[in-house]
């Protein structure tokens, strides 16, 4: 006789339904995974990265190192930027002072990021700075030195010295020295300094234009006919086609044509030159603009207003 059994006293079992072929795989791979690499933390949507996986382990392991570098997605920093500036800029002494041109043309690479960059700066009322390189490096530097030049001209107002204004060569001295403190600042400068020294403020007579080139690196050069910039090949090209000689003979009129005609060629050939081309005159009365056209203009309109044929 068998006897019933009680409902109230069986014990019952849970039984959990075993897990398909597919998902046992894939939890004992998961498994695997964890206790080959350490104690991994994986979220859902997260990449595998050296701050997922601990760095030392994977450092210290040297049999696991190749297989857990195959999970680690490297996601360096942002490179670096290299791009390209570009610019024409000249300057020469003729026989009544110094002629300076420039374009007006800001590059960024192959973007044009400016058609109209003032890439002249005034120093003083018989000071001139130019811009080639960086436009940020060279503004900040070349302010700062007017800067100087206007504190020089407040100390000396009244010691009876005609020549209250600061020199050329005092001015490029200080800009080569501020420069050569910073020579490892990556910065991109290339600067003309130009005016015309008295005779009383340099212990000689009469009047002289001086031109001094001073870039990054603090170098400091003086001479009478530069050309800096992307375009400074070509430019110097068309200046060399007149003899120093002559071109100190050269009255304004004649100084101003050889200036845009060297900027007006280097433009045909470098990519990063353009605008507009603006000539000033430094004379021992100071600085003026004498000349503003935009390069746009034909080759047929350029020589009706007396330029040099092409």
């Amino acid at each position: 006789m068998t006897q019933a059994k009680n409902p109230a006293t069986m014990t019952t079992k849970a039984i959990l339904p075993l897990p398909s072929a597919p998902a046992a795989t894939i939890i004992i791979l998961s498994l695997i995974f964890l206790f080959s690499t350490g104690n991994a933390t994986i979220t859902a949507g997260s990449q595998l990265t050296k701050n997922s996986i601990p760095y030392d382990h994977i450092a210290s392991s040297s049999n696991h190192e190749q297989a857990a570098d195959k999970y680690v997605i490297h996601t360096p920093g942002a490179p670096p930027l290299h791009i390209l500036h570009g610019t024409t800029t000249v300057s020469f002494t003729f026989s009544e002072g110094i002629i300076c041109a420039v374009d007006s043309r800001a590059s960024m690479g192959n973007y044009v990021g400016s058609k109209t960059t003032q890439k002249v700066l005034p120093i003083s009322n018989t000071i001139l700075g130019t811009m080639a390189g960086g436009a940020a490096d060279c503004t900040y530097f070349l302010r700062w030195l007017r800067g100087m030049a206007q504190m020089y001209e407040l100390e000396h107002i009244n010691t009876g010295n005609n020549a209250s204004s600061m020199s050329v060569v005092r001015a490029s001295r200080l800009l080569a020295s501020a420069l050569y403190r910073n020579r490892g600042m990556d910065l991109s400068v290339g600067t003309m300094i130009m005016g015309i020294d008295t005779g009383n403020a340099n212990g000689n007579n009469g009047d002289r234009p001086i031109i001094y080139y001073v870039d990054n690196t603090g170098l400091r050069l003086r001479g009478d006919m530069f050309a800096v910039g992307s375009g400074s090949t070509f430019a110097i090209g068309i200046l060399d086609t007149v003899g120093k000689a002559k071109r100190e003979q050269m009255d304004e009129e004649e100084a101003v044509k050889l200036a845009v005609s060297a900027i007006r060629h280097a433009t045909y050939r470098d990519a990063y030159s353009g605008g507009y081309i603006g000539v000033y005159v430094v004379t021992k009365d100071g600085w003026r603009k004498v000349f503003s056209e935009d390069l746009g203009l034909s080759v047929q309109r350029w020589q009706e207003k007396g330029g040099v044929a092409e």
